[in-house]
């Protein structure tokens, strides 16, 4: 078959669907001309609710296998449930009354090797979906039914084995990468204790008869071909008609990992909040950018901490730490023309923070780069901004490795997204309300509406409320706001 053929060869999966209607059969034993022209409503129906790109052939009596080479099982699902409503609404053939509802099944070409295991597969899922009531009711009391394709797109490995001969029925694509698995099948007819464990023999340890259909077991296993420790969560499942046992693999090599990467960018957002909190508490911003420069090179144990503010054409250092034993460089660095640091704001447009690990092969590969400063192995920029407008940048000097991303051939790396904004330079006085004092009261107005529609401009919601008579807990209340509103958004404003 031309899907199969294509699937074996491109590796482009489909999904079928066999339909049947099995009241049709006792409406064909009784008055067979009757039940010929309620074949061609149902063939109508079916064709009707499923697009030109689906294959459709009738297989026997009331039943139907349909082909597509691209839709999602949820997708499937939603057209066959139409069918089912459309079906359901018969009621009569030619003056016989007549019930009629839709069973169908579902498999996708991935799950079998040929076409008539294919068929075999949905015919068993068709019988099991029976026996079941699934092709109606999604779920049944307290058992929760959902489709297969929920595993193929969750992050933790699943696979799927019979408690009996220990043969793998299912193994996510993730899995198979982590068991060494080469092609998309290649799970097929191998033991769990063969793929999972490499080991010929089923396992000592095996917890397959613990198990039971009401909890899920945990147990921690290591996989010895990654090297990778997983802690799993198994139970019994129906599948396909038998009990089988399901469980879920969290990578904890990997979560570990994460996690590790994660509070080390905890550490530095905090180390960069601790030194802006220094810089903010000094009445002198001079001296508090200088302790702030003080606190992130000692945290971040680098030979120099650098602020570079933009001049015109030039770069010029404006404030400088050197760790102890290193000179300072404020009053010997000349400023530093833009045209030479082209490179380095071309990277600035697309990141806030980088860094380059190797500076040697770095200017080796950048094409009008050139070091303004001697002994620089590696270095980190961060982008300074105030109110959205940049202004300068942040350098670190010598940064440790072990706090670096591997940047092989001296290319960028992003380290975090921490732009770094600066809110204050200077102490400025400002005007604030220091009493309160009623006016008169205004007269009622009986013209005055009871509700304003507008739009919101580039006021503050203290001015909107002011000038509509309203308050700013009254419109926060009736537009669901919890900042400030956006430009030209729509505002219902009560009026007291």
């Amino acid at each position: 078959m031309q899907y199969q053929a294509n699937y074996r060869n491109n590796h482009e999966d489909y999904i079928a669907a066999i339909l049947d209607v099995p009241a049709y059969d006792q409406l064909h034993r009784s008055d067979s001309s009757r039940s010929d022209r309620m074949l061609q409503r149902l063939q109508h129906i079916i064709t009707d609710h499923l697009s030109r790109s689906w294959s459709i052939a009738h297989i026997g009596s009331s039943c139907f296998i349909a082909f597509h080479k691209i839709l999602s099982e949820a997708e499937c699902h939603q057209r066959l449930m139409a069918i089912d409503s459309a079906i359901r609404d018969i009621h009569e053939a030619d003056g016989y009354p007549c019930s009629l509802k839709l069973h169908y099944a579902m498999a996708r070409g991935s799950e079998v090797h040929s076409i008539d295991s294919l068929l075999t597969l949905l015919t068993e899922r068709l019988k099991h979906a029976e026996e079941q009531m699934y092709s109606r009711a999604f779920y049944t009391g307290d058992r929760i039914v959902f489709d297969r394709e929920a595993f193929d797109t969750m992050q933790d490995s699943v696979i799927i084995i019979d408690p009996e001969t220990k043969d793998l029925l299912y193994c996510k694509a993730a899995a198979q990468q982590n068991f060494g698995l080469d092609s998309e099948n290649g799970y097929q007819g191998g033991k769990c204790y063969e793929i999972c464990r490499q080991q010929h023999v089923p396992c000592d340890d095996c917890s397959m008869p613990q198990l039971s259909s009401g909890r899920f077991r945990q147990v921690l296993i290591h996989n010895p071909l990654n090297g990778h420790d997983y802690f799993t969560r198994s139970t019994l499942i129906p599948w396909r008609g038998s009990s089988s046992r399901i469980t879920i693999l969290l990578d904890m090599t990997d979560y570990l990992g994460r996690s590790t990467a994660q509070n080390d960018m905890i550490y530095r957002t905090t180390a960069l909040n601790d030194a802006l909190r220094l810089s903010m508490g000094e009445p002198d911003p001079a001296i508090g950018i200088q302790r702030m420069l003080a606190s992130i090179g000692s945290r971040f144990e680098v030979q120099r901490a650098m602020l570079f503010e933009e001049d015109g054409e030039c770069v010029r250092l404006s404030y400088d730490w050197a760790a102890p034993g290193v000179l300072p460089l404020s009053d010997t660095l000349a400023p530093i023309p833009r045209t030479e640091l082209t490179h380095l704001y071309e990277k600035f447009v697309h990141n806030n923070i980088i860094t380059i690990s190797d500076t040697d092969s770095y200017w080796a590969h950048t094409p009008g780069g050139v070091p303004h400063l001697a002994n620089m192995q590696r270095i980190t920029a961060a982008r300074i901004t105030l109110d959205g407008h940049a202004y300068g940048y942040l350098e670190l000097v010598n940064p440790p490795e072990h706090l670096l991303s591997s940047a092989g051939n001296g290319s960028m790396t992003v380290k975090a997204e921490l732009p770094l904004e600066i809110t204050a330079t200077s102490r400025q006085g400002f005007p604030m309300v220091t009493g309160v004092e009623l006016g008169e009261e205004r007269e009622p107005d009986g013209n005055r509406p009871s509700l304003i529609l507008r739009r919101a401009g580039n006021q503050r919601l203290w001015d909107i409320a002011k000038e509509s008579g309203s308050t700013m807990d009254a419109i926060r209340k009736a537009n669901h706001l919890q900042e400030e509103p956006a430009p030209g958004q729509m505002l219902l404003i009560p009026v007291s």
